[in-house]
Order: C-alpha cells, then sequence, then structure tokens
C-alpha cells in the first residue's frame, strides 16, 4: 500500500505506429493498478525528435482519460530517448519519499551513436533512487535492445521485451502485477538456531545511503544450518 509515483516515457516516432493502440492500453490497465494505492501518481513523456511532458503528476485514473495525446509524430527522424529519461528523472526526484519508477517503452536507439549515455543514465536513475523498467519494441532488430537491458540493471529495473505488438499489453500487465506485489527474499543461515531469541536487522541501500531496518526479535528453533 505504499504510495508509488509512475512516470510513462513513450517513443512516438512513424516506427512506434503499429504499437501505440497497444501501448495506450498497456498504460490504462497500469493506471488502474496504480489508483488502488492511495496518493499514487502517474505522468506521461513522449519523445521522438523532442521530449515533451504531456502530462503531469495527477491521479493515474484521471491522466489514463486522456491518453489519446499520445499520438505518433511522423515527422521524428531522430529519437531522443536518453534525454527523455533525464527529463523523467529529474520529474522523479521530486518527491522521495516514495517509490518512483519510470516505464520506458522504445526500440532502444537513441540519437547519440556512444553506448556511454546508456550506462550514464542507468547510474543516474540508481543514485536518484529511481527504478526504470523497460518494454522493448524491436521486431526486425532485436539487438538493438541491449541499451534498454543495460539501462534497467543499473537501475534495479527490470527489462521486458515484445516479438509482436499483441504482447505489449501484457508487459503492462506485468508492471502492474508488481506494483502491488508483496516480495519476499529468503536465505540461508550458516549457524543452527538455540531455542534462544535473537535481534534481527536487514540492511540496504535507498538511493546513495546505507540503511539498516528496525530491530526484529526473533527465536531460532534448532535446524539444519545452510552451507
Amino acid at each position: 500500500k505504499e504510495p508509488t509515483d509512475v512516470i510513462a516515457v513513450v517513443q512516438i516516432s512513424a516506427a512506434m505506429e503499429p504499437a501505440i493502440k497497444n501501448v495506450r492500453t498497456g498504460i490504462e490497465k497500469l493506471a488502474k493498478q496504480l489508483a488502488k494505492v492511495p496518493e499514487s501518481r502517474l505522468a506521461i513523456i513522449s519523445y521522438g525528435t523532442e521530449v515533451k511532458r504531456l502530462e503531469e503528476y495527477g491521479r493515474p485514473n484521471e491522466i489514463a482519460r486522456d491518453l489519446d495525446k499520445l499520438v505518433i509524430d511522423a515527422e521524428a527522424s531522430e529519437v531522443k530517448m536518453v534525454e527523455a529519461l533525464r527529463v523523467a528523472i529529474d520529474l522523479a526526484r521530486e518527491r522521495q519519499d516514495r517509490r518512483r519508477i519510470i516505464v520506458l517503452f522504445s526500440d532502444g536507439i537513441d540519437i547519440s551513436p556512444s553506448k556511454d549515455v546508456f550506462t550514464d543514465v542507468g547510474k543516474r536513475a540508481q543514485q536518484a533512487g529511481v527504478i526504470i523498467d523497460t518494454v522493448g519494441y524491436a521486431p526486425f532488430e532485436a539487438g538493438r535492445l541491449r541499451s534498454l537491458i543495460e539501462i534497467s540493471r543499473l537501475s534495479a529495473g527490470t527489462s521486458r521485451g515484445v516479438k509482436s505488438v499483441n504482447e505489449i499489453v501484457e508487459r503492462y500487465m506485468q508492471i502492474a502485477d508488481e506494483l502491488g506485489a508483496v516480495n519476499a527474499v529468503s536465505f540461508g543461515l550458516t549457524t543452527s538456531g538455540d531455542n534462544a531469541q535473537h535481534e534481527l536487522q536487514v540492511a540496504y541501500r535507498q538511493g546513495k545511503d546505507d540503511l539498516v531496518s528496525e530491530k526484529i526479535a526473533v527465536t531460532l528453533p534448532p535446524f539444519e544450518p545452510a552451507d
């Protein structure tokens, strides 16, 4: 039930013409899931030759009603994916008291020929505590999606590819499901329990800070220790 800010970043060049209708549907379903958690917000950024902040942060269901603004720019020749992500990261910095996720729909191409720009923007997101999930659509040149994989990896996000436009909505639904999921991490203890009470803490990183959770008191029964 933690409030979450989601920024949908969408490529709108002519190459995305077959996919744009499904992208709108996918974002709509994502918005419905996001709206279940009070105070969560959604924003929309499109990019082609220019980067446009189509919708500022607002209530997810209200933003979803205006997705017809997300239209193809047939004149867009060179696409500015990295610039769009930088704009989204700066927007996400406004609220650091909540989860912030960027969902990028792209074919992995950027106006810059340097691979370093993908690494730089991934690290920039990581340093800001912003996750980038990517949905990659490049049906004829899947190798282009390596840039999306790198960006997601560096920002602790998930990269998802689609082979056809029919898979796009499903990918957005997967992201929507993760927003409402509870994740559990299991690990083995190398020392057996002794029926006594112990205090445990979880160490984790948030943005640039190394933090430790509150102490959790548990009684550990005897068990076979892990290797």
